[in-house]
C-alpha cells in the first residue's frame, strides 16, 4: 500500500511538472512573438509619422518584374501607399474607420498584395495561436529561438533572434501550401527595429524579393494626401481588436473540373467580404491551374456571409481563402 501511494505521488508529480513547462512554453513563446513585432511595428499606436520607400521583384516563376512602393504613415487613421508593378497601379488611403482602395486593373499581381503583407506588421500576433513548441535552432549561422505553433486553419513557425529579439523567420504550412517570409538588414528607427530586406518563398522557392530604400521620420505630412479618393472601393480601416470577422453562413463546395486529369490542386482567393454579406472583387492570388481557379471562382461568387462588424456595424473587408481540390475515385 505504501509503494500504490508513493507511485501515485510519484506520477501526480510527473504530471504537474509536465503541465508548468507546457505552460512555460507558452508563455515565452507568446512573449517571444508579441516582442518581435513589438519591436518592428513602425505603425504602433504613439509611434512617430514616417515616410518609406522600397522596390521589389516578382517572379512568381518567371523573369522577374520590377516594383515600387511608397507610404506615408501619421496615424492608424492617416495613411496612405501606393504601390505599382508592370503596368498595374494601387493607392490605399487610410481614414477614420475606413479606407478606401483604387486600382488602374481588375488583375490584382499577387506581388502586391505579398509586399503589403510584408511590410506591415499590424496583423501579427500571438493571441488566437496555440503554442505547440520553443526550441533552439540555427539558421544561416544564426541562433534562433523558434515557435511552433497551430492556428485555426495552418501550422505557424516564428524564428527570433534572441540577442535583439528581431523577427527571423515567419512559416505558414497548410495541407497545400508552404508559405514563408525571411527577415534581413534590421536597422534602427526611433526606438525600433525594421527590417530593410524581406524575401517571401512558396514550397521553398523565392517569389518576391523587398528591398527598403528610405525610411524617413515625416513630421508634418501634407493632409490632403490623405482625402477619400473619388471612384474607389470603401472598406472598413478598424483596428483588428475591435472587427468581429465574417462568418460563413452558405459555402457550396465547387465543382472538381471534369476535363482536368490531375488528382489535386489548390487555388487561394483574395475577396471581398461586403456589409451585404456578399462577395465581390474575387482575385487568384494564388493559380491551381485555368479549370480549376474556373470552378473556384465560380463556386465563391456564389457564398453567403454574416458580414464583419466594427463596433456592431456591418463593415466590408478584405479576406482570402484556400480551395483545394481533391479527386475521389
Amino acid at each position: 500500500m505504501r509503494i500504490y501511494r508513493s507511485l501515485s505521488i510519484f506520477a501526480i508529480l510527473i504530471l504537474l511538472t509536465a503541465v508548468a513547462v507546457a505552460m512555460n512554453k507558452e508563455e515565452e513563446g507568446g512573449k517571444l512573438i508579441a516582442r518581435a513585432v513589438e519591436i518592428s511595428n513602425i505603425r504602433a499606436p504613439g509611434a512617430p509619422a514616417f515616410r518609406v520607400k522600397a522596390t521589389f521583384q516578382a517572379s512568381n516563376g518567371r523573369p522577374a518584374d520590377q516594383g515600387t512602393y511608397s507610404e506615408i504613415w501619421a496615424s492608424r487613421e492617416q495613411w496612405r501607399r501606393e504601390t505599382g508593378i508592370a503596368a498595374f497601379r494601387r493607392i490605399e488611403v487610410g481614414g477614420r474607420r475606413k479606407k478606401w482602395i483604387l486600382d488602374n486593373s481588375e488583375s490584382v499581381p499577387s506581388g502586391v498584395l505579398t509586399v503589403l503583407r510584408a511590410l506591415n506588421w499590424d496583423g501579427m500576433s500571438a493571441s488566437k495561436l496555440k503554442i505547440e513548441r520553443v526550441e533552439n535552432k540555427t539558421l544561416g549561422g544564426v541562433r534562433a529561438r523558434c515557435i511552433e505553433a497551430k492556428s485555426d486553419f495552418s501550422k505557424e513557425v516564428y524564428c527570433v533572434d534572441p540577442e535583439d529579439n528581431t523577427l527571423l523567420v515567419h512559416e505558414s504550412l497548410s495541407k497545400n501550401s508552404h508559405d514563408s517570409y525571411v527577415y534581413r538588414d534590421y536597422k534602427k528607427f526611433g526606438d525600433r527595429l525594421f527590417p530593410w530586406s524581406v524575401q517571401y518563398r512558396r514550397e521553398g522557392q523565392a517569389e518576391v524579393e523587398i528591398t527598403v530604400s528610405e525610411l524617413t521620420s515625416e513630421p508634418s505630412p501634407e493632409p490632403s494626401q490623405f482625402a477619400p479618393l473619388s471612384g474607389a472601393l470603401e472598406l472598413t480601416n478598424c483596428a483588428l481588436k475591435e472587427i468581429t470577422p465574417p462568418r460563413q453562413e452558405w459555402a457550396p463546395e465547387p465543382n472538381f473540373p471534369s476535363a482536368e486529369h490531375s488528382h489535386n490542386a489548390l487555388v487561394v482567393l483574395g475577396m471581398i467580404v461586403g456589409s451585404d454579406g456578399m462577395t465581390h472583387h474575387v482575385q487568384i492570388a494564388r493559380s491551381g491551374g485555368t479549370a480549376f481557379d474556373m470552378e473556384a471562382m465560380r463556386a465563391v461568387v456564389r457564398w453567403r456571409f454574416k458580414p464583419a462588424a466594427c463596433s456592431g456595424e456591418a463593415v466590408a473587408t478584405e479576406v482570402s481563402v484556400e480551395i483545394s481540390f481533391r479527386r475521389n475515385f
